[in-house]
Order: C-alpha cells, then structure tokens, then sequence
C-alpha cells in the first residue's frame, strides 16, 4: 500500500512539473505576441 502511495505521488510530481513548464511556455509566448521584438530577440537566441 505504502509502495503503490509513493508511486501515485511521484506520478502526480511529475504531471505538476509539465502542467507548469507548460504554462511557463503559453506564458512566454503571449507574452512574446505582447512584446514583439524583445521576445523574438530572445527566441531566436534560445533557438541558436
């Protein structure tokens, strides 16, 4: 019982982990669609 409870809260860590690293992503690119350049400035630094 205790193994499967590890099991399940290690899963649940890791969708909360993606969940945010996706919101970080949208997040990042609204806001790149608010500030055009410096965002594409960024991006194309990132991307290289």
């Amino acid at each position: 019982m205790k193994k499967l409870f590890k099991k399940g809260e290690m899963q649940f860590w890791m969708i909360l982990m993606i969940a945010a690293l996706f919101l970080l992503f949208v997040w990042f690119f609204i806001s790149g669609k608010v500030f055009g350049g410096f965002s594409e400035q960024t991006t194309a630094s990132l991307v290289e």
